[in-house]
């Protein structure tokens, strides 16, 4: 990746993070991605909330198979002896996956999303699942990509509607958030392509793009917290249940309206799903 003191452009608003296939540090054996992050890492208090609106790569010009766009939490700890555990929660596309076979010069898009989660583990494979989401392709358009991290559970929403829900791993050291665009090696056989190969030469280069407009993180209320009536759900009856006896929902120490709001966007995201414990990603 590009060194932290590395200036990334700004078109139209969007953070431009490059992939180049001339390395100069490394030509013809590796290429120069790019990553941002947080300087702030999160604790995961009741729930917090991680988000993008991106656009994965297609645009400027068709992308080969082999380039990774990423929206994940992340971070990494010495627990001794030289021993390294992290604790990491991942949305990844690949193009490898979402680039089908179709005519000649440009592939057709697909709709396939990889996720991954890390807790308290060695480095590693982590605990990937792929499968299709039922919105339109991702390649080359505007996407929200969003992580709920909760004590107990995970859940991924994609364009505001939980594609994913996960209690098996969960991380719970602070995390930042970041996204970078790279290509991997050959040990991730989803990922990888043997048609893009780093260039020789400056005059070989090839320049893709993968386009960030926003991110945020925003504190949520407790999933036990959310459902007020302990029926499992977000509904308007816990709306109505926190009016009639507020208490601090979003754990900021205060009791007032803000607990109620955010009581309203726990139902309205559940609301958008239209689900109260959402189906994974159907596997393949």
């Amino acid at each position: 990746l590009r060194p932290v003191t590395s200036p990334f452009a700004v078109t139209n608003g969007a953070a431009v993070l490059r992939l180049d296939t001339f390395n100069p540090g490394a030509p013809g054996s590796s290429f120069l991605g790019s990553e941002i992050a947080t300087r702030t890492f999160y604790p995961v208090g009741a729930g917090i909330a991680f988000e993008a609106r991106v656009q994965p790569p297609m645009a400027p010009v068709p992308q080969p198979r082999g380039l990774v766009a990423s929206v994940f939490t992340y971070t990494i700890r010495d627990v001794g002896n030289g021993v390294l555990e992290q604790d990491e929660i991942d949305w990844e596309i690949l193009t490898s996956l979402n680039l089908a076979e179709g005519p000649t010069p440009a592939p057709q898009p697909t709709t396939q999303l990889w996720t991954n989660v890390y807790g308290n583990e060695f480095l590693g494979a982590g605990s990937p699942v792929q499968g299709a989401a039922s919105q339109t392709a991702q390649l080359g358009q505007w996407n929200t990509y969003r992580i709920e991290w909760y004590p107990n559970r995970v859940r991924w929403l994609f364009n505001g509607r939980v594609v994913m829900d996960r209690t098996d791993r969960v991380p719970n050291d602070a995390m930042n958030l970041r996204m970078n665009f790279w290509a991997p090696g050959s040990e991730w056989q989803q990922a990888f392509s043997a048609d893009l190969q780093p260039a020789g030469s400056i005059a070989q280069n090839r320049t893709f793009q993968y386009l960030v407009d926003w991110a945020m993180v925003t504190r949520l209320p407790g999933f036990a917290d959310a459902d007020q009536d302990g029926d499992g759900r977000f509904t308007v009856d816990d709306l109505f249940r926190v009016s009639a006896a507020p208490r601090d929902t979003n754990s900021d120490g205060q009791t007032n309206a803000d607990d109620q709001r955010a009581v309203e966007l726990a139902h309205r995201a559940t609301e958008i799903a239209g689900m109260a414990f959402p189906r994974p990603l159907t596997l393949v």
